[in-house]
C-alpha cells in the first residue's frame, strides 16, 4: 500500500529502537487514546470511531479516553449509535469541542463523562429538533439473503424511528445537562446556537477552556502556564450572545 503523502508522519518511540520511527500522525495521537471527529458524521466514520473505542477500552478499561469534536451534524443513528456506547465504556471519556458542534456533534459532545466535558472560548454549540438528514438514507445496495422481502426503507418504521430518537435525544440533554425538560425544549424548536458561557450554564458541557483535562497536567508546569488555563476555565461573556449569530 502507497502511503498517502498529505497525511503528516511524526517520530514514535518504540522501546526495542534507539531511533524514533516515523509514523502517520493518525497512528500515534491514536496509540495516545486520542479520537478525532472533524467531518460531519457518516456510517463510515462513525464506524471508525466505534471500533477505536471498542479496541482502547478493551486494551486498558480504565484508562481515560479523548475525544476531540468539530462536527457539523450528520447522521442520527450514527450519532445515537456513539453517543450509546460512549457510556458503556469502563473508563472516562474525556470530549473537548472545537469550532462549531451542531446537531449530532453537539450531542455528542455533551455526551462525555460528566465533569470532563470542555468546549474551547471560541467554540460554538448549535441545538435543534433531530431529523433524518441525507446521512440516515444511503441506499443499501446489497439484499438480504435471509429475508428476501426486508426493504430497508420503511415509512412507517422510519417515521416511528424518527419520533423515538428526537424523544430520546431530547431526555438524554435533560438528564446529564441537568435543565429542566421544557427549557431544552424550547431550544430544542429550532436551530438554537449556544456560545461557550451559555453551553456550561445549561449544563451541556462542564467547562470553557481545557485546563486540568487538556493537555495532561505535568509536574513540572510553571506558575505561567496554569495561569493560561485558568483564564480559559473562568471565561465569561461580556455582553448577552446574539442567537443569530
Amino acid at each position: 500500500m502507497v502511503a498517502d503523502p498529505t497525511i503528516p508522519k511524526v517520530p514514535f518511540e518504540v522501546p526495542s529502537e534507539e531511533e524514533p520511527t516515523w509514523v502517520e500522525v493518525f497512528y500515534r495521537l491514536f496509540r495516545g487514546r486520542i479520537l478525532f471527529l472533524g467531518k460531519p458524521l457518516d456510517d463510515e466514520s462513525a464506524d471508525a470511531i466505534l471500533k477505536s473505542m471498542v479496541y482502547l477500552n478493551q486494551e486498558n478499561p480504565t484508562q481515560n479516553l479523548y475525544l476531540f469534536t468539530h462536527c457539523r451534524g450528520g447522521g442520527m443513528a450514527s450519532g445515537v449509535a456513539i453517543y450509546d456506547f460512549m457510556q458503556y465504556l469502563t473508563g472516562e471519556v474525556i470530549t473537548i469541542g472545537v469550532g462549531l458542534n451542531a446537531s449530532m456533534g453537539a450531542f455528542i459532545l455533551h455526551g462525555g463523562t460528566r465533569g470532563k466535558r470542555a468546549i474551547t472560548p471560541n467554540g460554538r454549540m448549535m441545538i435543534h429538533q433531530p431529523y433524518l438528514s441525507s446521512y440516515d438514507d444511503e441506499e443499501e445496495e446489497e439484499e438480504d439473503d435471509d429475508d428476501p422481502d426486508f426493504k430497508f426503507e420503511d415509512p412507517g418504521f422510519e417515521a416511528f424511528y424518527l419520533r423515538y430518537l428526537r424523544q430520546y435525544i431530547t431526555n438524554m440533554y435533560v438528564e446529564t445537562s441537568g435543565t429542566d425538560y421544557d427549557t431544552i425544549h424550547s431550544l430544542m424548536e429550532r436551530d438554537h446556537y449556544l456560545d461557550p458561557h451559555t453551553s456550561v450554564n445549561l449544563g451541556l458541557v462542564d467547562q470553557v477552556g481545557t485546563f486540568g483535562l487538556w493537555p495532561p497536567p505535568k509536574e513540572d508546569e510553571g506558575d505561567e502556564d496554569y495561569e493560561e488555563y485558568e483564564y480559559y476555565e473562568d471565561y465569561e461573556d461580556d455582553e448577552p450572545f446574539d442567537d443569530n449569530w
